[in-house]
């Protein structure tokens, strides 16, 4: 969100790839052992996510 208005859509993993992204630049500016953090719960949950939906689809 800027003033209001949703300026990236995806999952959090996703947006934290983006560097130069909003969210990216938010998490960052929480500090290095905090956004250390962060990045690691947001791609260890779209892991298992993409996990359960593979294990849908067989």
């Amino acid at each position: 969100m800027d003033h209001g208005q949703a300026v990236e859509f995806a999952a959090p993993h996703e947006l934290l790839e983006q560097k130069d992204g909003h969210f990216a630049q938010m998490v960052e500016q929480t500090g290095p052992t905090m956004s250390s953090k962060l990045r690691k719960q947001a791609k260890d949950s779209y892991n298992q996510k993409r996990a359960v939906e593979n294990q849908k689809s067989e």
